[in-house]
């Protein structure tokens, strides 16, 4: 028996377990999502990002900012237009 055939014929009998063992995650995946930080640029040339739970942004200037000048953004008095486009600029950041 080829090892194909043979994945074939485990994959029929328990497709759970197989499914369960393709999405964990590597070490890989973990130190990424731990030290690597997601950037959106919006067409308003300014950077969104979140770290440590807080959502920043900065200006772009020439096709690149400064993350230690962003600033914290205050949503406690923003327009409903304004949060529905940080909403989806978070969606955005989260799934890629």
């Amino acid at each position: 028996m080829r090892q194909s055939t043979f994945y074939k014929v485990i994959k029929s009998v328990s497709p759970d377990t197989i499914k369960l063992m393709t999405t964990r995650k590597t070490q890989s995946q973990v130190h990424r999502s731990k030290n690597v930080v997601r950037v959106l640029q919006t067409s308003d040339n300014k950077a969104y990002w979140v770290k440590d739970n807080i959502f920043y942004y900065a200006d772009v200037v020439n096709g690149e900012f400064d993350p230690t000048a962003g600033i914290p953004i205050d949503t406690t008095d923003i327009s409903k237009n304004d949060l529905d486009k940080l909403l989806l600029i978070l969606d955005n950041l989260k799934n890629g």
